[in-house]
């Protein structure tokens, strides 16, 4: 056994010494960066170094996931080194999108929760955080809508995407199920708990908070109460018991999130999405001729997705997802033409499709 320890020490400062050697480098790249006046979060390259490690590890007993996350946080730690990013995001501490923030930049930066989501596209234009983290749309419930509108008279750009497994736990005071008389938490999470409560909760009375982080803080006080809630919501206060695992009613329940930044995304990568914005023409078929541009140009959409205008009684604006990058020649000569159709259009920004694969932060 001693023998076999002795081997794993030299490994661990083989480890350290290639770590070390690995950020010198990384601090000469970062002196170029800023020669250049290049931005030190590339969402495209850290995508490819994570697909390159889980190819490189697909034959290793290390489960892949949690090496994921090893080097998730080297890249952090390393690019702290060149600068300490400031991230803005939708909250309060301990909701599911302060762990999809943490997810995407790792812990090496500064985290600041906003109130709305109004609030983080401010602070961003402002400057006074460098990227903002907010949730578009939930797998089971759909759009988030205020997300969607803050796009259209914002200045901001998408940066980045994520896509991240959204598992909700029923925490309490209260020893079991039997005592609890009302269950807290922000309406969509309750929505996405809806069978699981009228199954085991049929009785409880239902509040609506302004996040599940609140919820957790109110059932503090109400002693016959309990919160839906992620998992990171119980560690932050251990008087809380997690009385029901991934009490979801779809397993696969996931919400994407966006990356907002002031600049676009201007590097491409192997496999990139770009959103955009239009309002058609009030006549018959104008949608339908937009939609046949991107059909026969083979443009694949990923999304659509409808809301008010806001300035004319039902007048609609149409979000789109394509694929492809908008530097691309060809997706410039189709969004010229979908331009010719429509009445207004905006690119919000060209960004690396997210991994398929993500793992969940708990």
């Amino acid at each position: 056994m001693d023998d076999f320890r002795k081997q794993i020490d030299s490994i661990d400062q083989n480890i350290i010494e290639n770590l070390s050697r690995r950020t010198e480098i990384v601090l000469k790249i970062g002196e170029i960066k800023k020669q250049d006046k290049n931005a030190v979060y590339h969402p495209a390259r850290e995508i490819e170094i994570f697909n390159r490690i889980e190819e490189i590890n697909k034959n290793s007993k290390f489960p892949s996931p949690v090496l994921i996350q090893i080097y998730r946080e080297i890249i952090s730690a390393c690019r702290a080194l060149e600068k300490r990013l400031c991230i803005g995001y939708f909250g309060p501490q301990a909701t599911h999108t302060h762990q999809a923030a943490i997810h995407q930049f790792g812990s090496s930066c500064d985290f600041i929760a906003f109130r709305t989501v109004a609030d983080v596209f401010k602070e961003v234009e402002l400057g006074k955080v460098n990227y903002g983290v907010v949730p578009v749309e939930n797998s089971t419930e759909g759009a988030v809508n205020h997300t969607l509108d803050m796009f259209i008279t914002s200045s901001l750009h998408i940066y980045a995407e994520q896509y991240m497994p959204i598992h909700q736990y029923l925490l309490s005071v209260c020893p079991d199920l039997s005592s609890i008389k009302r269950i807290y938490s922000h309406p969509q999470a309750l929505a996405q708990c809806r069978l699981w409560i009228e199954n085991n909760l049929p009785h409880a009375e239902l509040s609506e908070t302004s996040s599940t982080s609140e919820a957790v803080k109110v059932c503090l006080w109400d002693k016959y109460s309990s919160a839906v809630a992620g998992r990171i919501a119980s560690e932050l206060h251990p008087e809380i018991k997690i009385l029901a695992e991934n009490i979801e009613d779809n397993p696969s329940n996931n919400t994407r999130f966006l990356v907002i930044a002031r600049k676009d995304c201007a590097i491409r990568s192997a496999n990139d999405k770009t959103s955009l914005l239009f309002a058609v023409k009030d006549q018959a078929g104008a949608l339908s001729r937009v939609l046949n541009i991107f059909s026969q140009n083979n443009i694949n959409l990923n999304k659509i997705e409808s809301r008010p205008s806001r300035k004319k009684a039902w007048e609609y604006l149409f979000y789109v997802d394509v694929d492809g990058h908008r530097s691309d020649p060809h997706l410039r000569e189709v969004f010229q033409a979908v331009e010719k159709e429509t009445v207004f259009m905006k690119i919000l920004g060209s960004y690396p499709k997210a991994r398929i694969t993500v793992e969940e932060i708990s």
